[in-house]
């Protein structure tokens, strides 16, 4: 498991729609920790945020809070700034995927662990994302395996282990997922091309 930094010297913090007071206090402590913090009174276009660590909003602000919808944020640590705690308003701060959340009125006390947090909740669940989408694509690839395994059981007389071991053994080779393997296989066999696929030693060894 990668260390979490509890040092924030050096990242670059973009937050939008502080309240005077907030703001104040923000700046006095990214300035503290060596952050680089930048204050926008709008909402740019979010495409041109993907240079910052880090970004906030202050989710009482009508102009962000009114968009009634999921906003199209950077992958990055967002954070809410949060003073309202209707239902309607806390559902629409969770709808936007915030990893942190700090409370006004802002003080000098919380911004570091809220920061921190927010960092590695962000971490863990881009991680999280991508082992699901590896899983998902492995599940739709075990279509492909079962259906070259029965081809090599129908044209080469293995066993159902023997030609998974065939599978397993060839894509270890190639430095390739079995999957792969396995769908390159099935179209190779599908235009005649499958001594194309594997190498010449490996078919000589395996594929007799």
């Amino acid at each position: 498991m990668k260390k979490t930094s509890l040092s924030l010297r050096g990242v670059k913090v973009c937050a939008f729609y502080c309240e005077s007071r907030d703001q104040h206090n923000l700046e006095q402590q990214f300035r503290r920790l060596g952050v680089e913090s930048t204050f926008l009174a709008t909402l740019p276009d979010l495409a041109t945020l993907d240079g910052y660590d880090i970004l906030m909003f202050d989710s009482d602000y009508a102009s962000v809070a009114n968009h009634g919808r999921e906003l199209e944020w950077p992958d990055v640590p967002l954070i809410a700034i949060l003073g309202t705690e209707t239902p309607s308003r806390l559902l629409w701060v969770i709808n936007q995927g915030v990893s942190g959340v700090l409370r006004k009125p802002v003080r000098y006390e919380g911004v570091l662990s809220a920061c921190v947090l927010a960092c590695d909740n962000h971490r863990t669940h881009r991680a999280l994302r991508a082992r699901i989408e590896q899983l998902e694509e492995r599940v739709k690839g075990r279509k492909f395996v079962f259906s070259a395994q029965l081809m090599l059981m129908r044209d080469r007389g293995l066993s159902e282990r023997e030609a998974f071991s065939t599978l397993r053994t060839l894509a270890m080779n190639r430095q390739i997922s079995v999957e792969q393997l396995s769908v390159e296989l099935l179209s190779a066999e599908g235009s005649g091309r499958r001594s194309a696929v594997v190498s010449s030693e490996m078919s000589n060894k395996l594929l007799p």
